[in-house]
């Protein structure tokens, strides 16, 4: 996507998100043993962004604050938040298996240990 068009409303979003889904489901039964590599640019993609992020703010658990104190139904929607998130997946700073960890690491006793061994370990 060209970072000059503006981001797709959540219909435009949804209708790309189901055809790439639905390829990507005919692919995968085609052919039982093919490999998905690069799936960075799938998860960076603004379609699947603000899909996502309209499926958090919608789930039950969006009313509640989660370890980092923020409910995600209080935070205001804006191209700049999944731009910010968009461009931190596209530079690969943002792993989302080490942002879960992370999160769940701030309420541990042993958080300074436990994020220095996370920090050090590579990102798949």
């Amino acid at each position: 996507m060209n970072t000059d068009e503006p981001w797709p409303s959540l219909d435009e979003a949804e209708s790309r998100v189901l055809r790439i889904q639905t390829k990507l489901h005919q692919w995968a039964t085609d052919d039982p043993g093919r490999q998905f590599d690069d799936l960075y640019n799938l998860v960076s993609d603004p379609a699947f962004l603000v899909v996502a992020w309209d499926r958090v703010r919608g789930n039950r658990g969006a009313r509640s604050a989660g370890v980092d104190g923020v409910a995600p139904r209080s935070i205001l929607f804006g191209t700049a938040l999944l731009a910010g998130l968009r461009a931190e997946l596209k530079a690969r700073r943002l792993s989302p298996a080490q942002w879960c960890a992370d999160r769940r690491l701030r309420q541990s006793p042993h958080q300074p240990e436990l994020t220095a061994l996370l920090r050090s370990a590579p990102v798949h």
